[in-house]
């Protein structure tokens, strides 16, 4: 069980249920709504739940007087709670018993029905919740995957980049040779026919910088040296 799974349970009983919930009813809805709580608490997201403060004014009318809606479970689902009196009981169950010994000839206690109120915006925060869920659910896939090796940085020659950004050697061996404070120092120095190494992550920005051209994060048809 997930939090996305929990909420997606909660919200379609209550779409099964659109206009109202026996006492069982509600009594299952109250697990499905607690059984989202402990998810969204464990994920810090319990803010996130539909809070009474901003649903009861979609609830409210100024032009007709509603009874003040209730609010069911963790989820604080809008509704109302209304007795079933079966048709010809109603004037009965206004007349007490003569003799305590009547009581249990009376008829049984009206069964109460909770009528559902799922506004729209009780609907709205819900799925937001389960944005929140799932997008909480992917970064946490995302920290799980083991960390791909770095990039290991290429070694390239004076040579190698005149090619790249098509310029003559001689012209390369001239930006490497000029006082500019910014030109980048060999990571291997070259001598006895050997040339100067460059790291090409060190020596990229300062290139383009030169050429005023993008130049490619990896060397191209370079493996790592």
């Amino acid at each position: 069980m997930s939090l996305v799974l929990a909420i997606e349970q909660a919200v379609a009983f209550v779409r099964a249920h659109p206009d109202e919930m026996t006492r069982a009813e509600m009594d299952e809805f109250h697990r499905l709504a607690e059984s989202v709580y402990l998810f969204a608490f464990r994920a810090g997201l319990d803010r996130a739940l539909p809070q009474v403060s901003e649903l009861q004014p979609q609830l409210e009318s100024d032009q007709l007087k509603l009874p003040p809606a209730q609010f069911e479970s963790k989820l604080h689902l809008p509704g109302d709670w209304e007795k079933v009196v079966p048709a010809g009981e109603d004037d009965l169950l206004l007349l007490p018993p003569l003799r305590w010994q009547d009581v249990g000839d009376l008829p049984a206690t009206p069964e109460r029905v909770f009528l559902v109120c799922a506004s729209p915006r009780w609907i709205h925060d819900m799925d937001v919740l389960r944005k929140l869920a799932e997008q909480q659910s992917d970064e946490s896939l995302d920290a799980q995957q083991p960390a791909g090796n770095p990039p290991v940085d290429q070694y390239v020659t004076r040579d190698q980049i005149a090619s790249l950004v098509k310029r003559h050697k001689d012209t390369v061996a001239d930006w490497f040779n000029d006082d500019d404070p910014q030109v980048p120092e060999p990571a291997i120095e070259g001598g006895g026919g050997k040339r100067h190494e460059y790291l090409w992550s060190k020596v990229r920005p300062w290139l383009e910088k030169k050429t005023g051209r993008s130049l490619p994060p990896r060397f191209p048809d370079l493996g790592p040296n």
